[in-house]
């Protein structure tokens, strides 16, 4: 994992190439300073991997890939592991005792299962993906019709459809949702919670948004997939770094990502772009999700993906067992 040049690997077009690729995974397989939002997993862990691991009251609920991304709980300290439900799962959102997922085992299905294990229920029949629970309501992507943005309460009730872009990447702040259409070139729009008000607010083009006050941030495919932040009104945009990158995840005044020209390996800086760090030597391939203290991530063994975790300083890399 060495920072040597003749190690760099990635050309840009290679690079854009399993960007966009992974998102579609992502997508398919089923992406401080106080944020507008009351979602219930990290914003950037729905669009950073698939959301894989979300906490509630202390306990981080994630799926583990190391046995068939089953759905499993456990506490901070890596003690009390137990196995919840044999769904295989993604875009984790724990709440009010519940934990939401798309199923992967039933077709990307919404469902929700309670916090021990109990009452697994089905929501709706529409494959999901970018699943955001915020209050009362459930916002998600349907792959049933073209990713779509479609809202549905907790109870599986109310399904209303939002807009008629292919969407990705969706982010939730007030009354508003964010997102990457697909229908245009990734160009990037927002939409009122409602359904009203469909607004593009950038030509550029990107992915991975993350929501922070009233910014987006955001991977600028155009610019070799650099991180950009802009204004939700569309004003103010501003590059944070040259440095290519995927997965950025923010969590209070850091942003973590994956450095792509440093052989996809963790790296964090200031949420102004300052103080870049690295974290780690791991190649990261999936996405990187943070729950609690701990950012969780994929490392190849032996040919197959294995859940790993490193606290936020880049200490205590472990895998997940």
């Amino acid at each position: 994992m060495s920072d040597c040049p003749e190690k760099k690997k990635y050309t840009f077009k290679k690079f854009i190439s399993i960007i966009l690729c992974l998102s579609f995974v992502a997508s398919f397989a089923a992406g401080c300073s106080k944020s507008k939002t009351a979602n219930t997993n990290g914003l950037g862990n729905i669009v950073t991997g698939g959301g894989f691991a979300s906490i509630m009251d202390d306990i981080i609920y994630y799926s583990n890939w190391n046995d068939g991304q089953k759905l499993y709980k456990m506490k901070q300290n890596g003690k009390g592991k137990t196995k919840l439900s044999d769904d295989s799962v993604l875009f984790i959102n724990a709440k009010g005792g519940w934990i939401y997922y798309s199923n992967t085992s039933d077709a990307n299905k919404l469902y929700k299962v309670q916090s021990n294990g109990q009452n697994r229920t089905k929501l709706t029949d529409d494959g999901v993906n970018n699943v955001n629970v915020t209050g009362d309501w459930i916002y998600y992507c349907g792959t049933t019709e073209s990713n779509h943005i479609y809202k549905i309460k907790t109870d599986g009730s109310g399904r209303r459809k939002l807009n008629d872009d292919d969407s990705g990447s969706l982010v939730i702040g007030g009354d508003w949702i964010y997102y990457s259409s697909f229908a245009d070139g990734l160009k990037l729009y927002k939409v009122k919670t409602d359904g009203s008000g469909r607004t593009k607010f950038s030509d550029d083009t990107g992915m991975y948004l993350n929501l922070s006050e009233d910014w987006i941030y955001y991977c600028n495919i155009e610019d070799s997939s650099r991180i950009y932040r802009i204004k939700t009104d569309g004003s103010n945009k501003t590059k944070l770094s040259d440095v290519p990158s995927a997965y950025p995840n923010i969590d209070g005044r850091m942003i973590y990502f994956v450095n792509a020209a440093q052989n996809m390996v963790l790296y964090k800086m200031d949420i102004n772009g300052g103080n870049m760090t690295n974290l780690g030597k791991d190649t990261i391939n999936k996405g990187i999700n943070i729950a609690g203290d701990w950012i969780f991530y994929d490392k190849t063994e032996n040919n197959a993906p294995k859940l790993y975790r490193v606290m936020k300083d880049g200490s205590k890399s472990q895998a997940v067992e």
